[in-house]
């Protein structure tokens, strides 16, 4: 499974909130990673695993980019 999605789901945020919250243009980036379509770079993981901690979910860039790098 798709790291993000899956700490995206354990946080209770829809694409859109988590996208929104990172300053992202919409929920179509976070779908692209999900997806496989497209990779976050480093600032875009470092800001996704930011809003995820202030929900409550540990997660480090390097477990976000992890999975993320074998899709």
């Amino acid at each position: 499974m798709n790291s993000i999605r899956h700490y995206r789901k354990k946080a209770g945020l829809t694409q859109g909130q988590l996208a929104a919250a990172c300053g992202f243009g919409g929920q179509s980036t976070i779908c692209n990673y999900e997806n496989g379509l497209r990779s976050p770079g480093f600032e875009e993981a470092r800001k996704i695993c930011a809003v995820l901690r202030r929900y409550g979910v540990r997660v480090s860039i390097d477990k976000l980019m992890e999975a993320q790098q074998a899709a």
